[in-house]
């Protein structure tokens, strides 16, 4: 039964494009308040560049469908599964991620501006050259995944884990790493200034040979030392609150 309502949904939305419209975050929530049992299977389907603005989402699964350039903003997307979903180029800016499955998903060139990823996993995802300007990834999943060039000013990265997750020219100005776990991290050309790595694992992170580590914290982090021997002299900078 619920396939079918899901089909049904599918079928309305098919209908209404072929029909010229093109928003159609109002027609799923008023399907969903018709059908508040009912989940939504959108399982690979090409949704590229469609308006899923404000669209109640949650729960919803959405594996392996195209949303290049989709517009999903302030959409509800909490504990849907997005499992190798192409959300490249996508607008995702207030959206609700808390506790989805985006494993090896793919957000490069996206809009996530104060998005909410917290618990979220995002196992081996791409944020490639992203905007995510205050968003939150509180106790989310990260492991490797790769921020590469994207902008990540005053994000929070509170008790997340971010093993193995590349930042090679990411901008990380006074971004929140409180209690991460960033073992084996990639720091190379980033911006670190007013970075908080308080309480965070920072064993065997690659940074920068020059590193500038005046005005980072770094109250009870984990730090081995031979990892950063070559920053003896920058040590010496660091804001060491107590």
């Amino acid at each position: 039964m619920e396939i079918n309502k899901a089909k049904s949904l599918i079928d309305l939305i098919n209908h209404r494009k072929g029909e010229g419209v093109c928003r159609f975050g109002a027609l799923i929530n008023k399907w969903r308040e018709k059908n508040p049992e009912a989940r939504i299977e959108f399982e690979q389907i090409d949704f590229s560049g469609m308006d899923f603005k404000g669209a109640n989402l949650s729960g919803a699964n959405l594996s392996g469908t195209n949303l290049f350039m989709a517009k999903l903003h302030r959409a509800n997307l909490s504990k849907a599964n997005l499992t190798k979903v192409d959300l490249s180029g996508a607008d995702l800016s207030e959206v609700d991620l808390r506790k989805a499955n985006l494993k090896e998903a793919n957000l490069s060139w996206t809009k996530c501006n104060k998005t909410n990823f917290s618990d979220a996993n995002l196992f081996n995802a791409h944020f490639f050259n992203a905007k995510l300007v205050e968003t939150i990834f509180s106790k989310a999943n990260c492991e490797k995944t790769t921020f590469r060039e994207a902008n990540l000013q005053k994000v929070i990265f509170e008790e997340t884990n971010l093993v193995e997750t590349i930042f090679f020219k990411a901008n990380c100005e006074e971004t929140n790493f409180r209690g991460a776990n960033l073992q084996k991290a990639i720091f190379e050309e980033t911006n670190l200034d007013e970075v908080n790595f308080n309480e965070a694992n920072l064993l065997d992170v690659r940074f920068d040979e020059k590193i500038d580590l005046s005005g980072i914290t770094l109250r009870g982090a984990q730090i081995n030392f031979p990892t950063l021997e070559k920053y003896i002299e920058d040590l010496r900078k660091v804001v060491l609150i107590t």
